[in-house]
């Protein structure tokens, strides 16, 4: 009994033996430059007048400052400003001057594969923040499906995917096969085709997308054709007057390779209209996939109000609530929502992004 008690205490001794060895063998080791590390302290109230600062300092990891030939930590920089800014895909970064032995702060470029979006929000509950005006780009807003399965922007305003040709915004509907290609965001110039596309085409469309109108052969073996002239995308619109929008469908076994979009006849009149009035067209579209969140207002679609005792799921006026603010100002909710199925509401912030 007492030899296999005394075996685990022997090597517990000896593993905090050797653990205090390489721990003393790290420590004794003098400090080189690679083993420096920068950074700064927390905010806290500065000097009269100079508002919230920290400071900058350097620290050494995992050796000894006080073995001999080490190298020596430079001063830490004082009452450097909390709010100093940097612009988008930069960040601050502290460093030591070399040359001088000093620190220095300045914004340097993100490296390869990070980015940083400049400056930024801080927005403190415990303060009552959320009850203050809130910062420019921040906004909630919600949405509920309809009867129709149609999505409606809170108050009642469609949500649906759009096409904006120069200052046209037009209503549209995405191919089938659209989910099958990677989603992606267009801003490319438009030209028109004054045939159907069912037979190769002559025309070099490389980096453009192309309007045409619908009839004589599937919508794939257009999009084929004119992916095959080097286009990026097809707005196909409608042969016939006062009909409403409809999915464009592949044929069985096929696969084109680009985005194809439908409108409307009576849109498709006014997009050959603003040809001849602007001369050149550009087409932009938000998602290719026509993705939920990046939808837009229909347009021409009004808000509809709903009454005062509130929005219901069984009322002839649908609607949802946005988040909204605590009287206290401490947080968020996201509304009376209860009476609700398929709804989201959501905070948004709108900022440039780099990456």
């Amino acid at each position: 009994q007492k030899h296999r008690c005394r075996l685990p205490l022997m090597l517990q001794a000896l593993r905090a033996c050797a653990i205090a060895t390489i721990l003393g063998a790290v420590l004794a080791r003098p400090c080189t430059r690679e083993d420096i590390r920068y950074g700064f302290s927390e905010c806290h109230e500065g000097p009269p007048g100079a508002g919230p600062v920290r400071e900058a300092f350097a620290y050494a990891e995992d050796c000894n400052l006080a073995a001999k030939n080490s190298t020596v930590l430079p001063q830490p920089l004082l009452d450097l400003p909390c709010e100093q800014p940097c612009e988008f895909n930069h960040y601050l970064r502290v460093k030591e001057d070399f040359r001088s032995s000093k620190l220095k702060v300045s914004c340097v470029p993100c490296p390869r594969g990070q980015f940083s979006l400049g400056g930024g929000l801080y927005v403190d509950g415990s303060n009552g923040d959320w009850s203050r005006p809130w910062p420019e780009g921040l906004k909630t807003s919600c949405l509920y499906r309809s009867n129709d399965a149609r999505w409606v922007l809170g108050g009642g305003a469609r949500l649906t995917c759009v096409l904006h040709v120069n200052s046209l915004a037009l209503e549209t509907r995405a191919g089938t096969w659209n989910q099958n290609l990677a989603d992606q965001t267009l801003d490319v110039p438009l030209q028109i085709l004054g045939n159907e596309a069912c037979e190769s085409l002559q025309r070099n469309f490389t980096g453009a997308a192309v309007l045409v109108i619908r009839g004589e052969c599937p919508f794939s073996t257009k999009t084929q054709n004119i992916a095959a002239a080097g286009a990026k995308a097809v707005i196909v619109y409608n042969n016939l007057y006062e009909r409403p929008h409809f999915y464009p469908a592949a044929a069985n076994g096929t696969a084109p390779s680009i985005p194809i979009f439908m409108v409307t006849r009576e849109d498709g009149d006014r997009i050959k209209t603003e040809r001849t009035s602007a001369g050149n067209l550009f087409l932009r579209v938000a998602s290719t996939r026509c993705s939920l969140d990046r939808r837009e207002v229909a347009p021409g679609a009004q808000n509809v109000s709903t009454d005062e005792s509130g929005p219901s799921w069984e009322g002839a006026e649908k609607s949802c609530a946005e988040w909204g603010v605590d009287p206290s100002g401490t947080f968020l909710h996201s509304g009376d929502n209860h009476n609700f199925h398929w709804l989201f509401s959501f905070l948004t912030l709108s900022t440039r992004f780099v990456r």
